[in-house]
């Protein structure tokens, strides 16, 4: 299957209209390279990817970069399996650690705010129930 690893594009299906209306099957197939990525952790990589891909790991200033900072449910299968060779090469560096830990944290302290609000809330509930 033609699919693009960094956004997931593939082949899609639709008709040829005719003036007369007449609907014949086609495909649309997504503008897909092969393409040697370089990965400052993981060396040169061939990946098929679409130009929408190019432009999106140009944009995050490399595949590695783009790989930490995506979340899972939004890569693809094969991009997952460079993330997870991507995390456990990552553990030794200091700057790629500091990503993952900046992660983790915003996720901490979301979850602490979150059972900040509702202690607050039943304390509030308390007083109005009290007097």
């Amino acid at each position: 299957m033609r699919t693009c690893v960094i956004t997931g594009y593939r082949v899609q299906y639709g008709h040829n209209v005719s003036h007369a209306n007449n609907k014949t099957n086609r495909l649309f197939l997504p503008n897909l390279h092969a393409k040697k990525v370089f990965s400052e952790r993981l060396g040169q990589i061939r990946l098929t990817i679409s130009h929408r891909g190019e432009r999106t790991i140009d944009k995050y200033k490399g595949l590695d970069e783009y790989l930490l900072r995506a979340k899972n449910r939004y890569l693809t299968p094969k991009a997952k399996m460079l993330k997870k060779q991507l995390v456990k090469l990552a553990e030794s560096d200091s700057y790629i650690a500091s990503l993952i830990n900046k992660k983790t944290e915003r996720v901490k302290s979301e979850a602490k705010k979150r059972i900040l609000k509702k202690l607050a809330k039943k304390i509030m509930a308390d007083k109005f129930i009290s007097t």
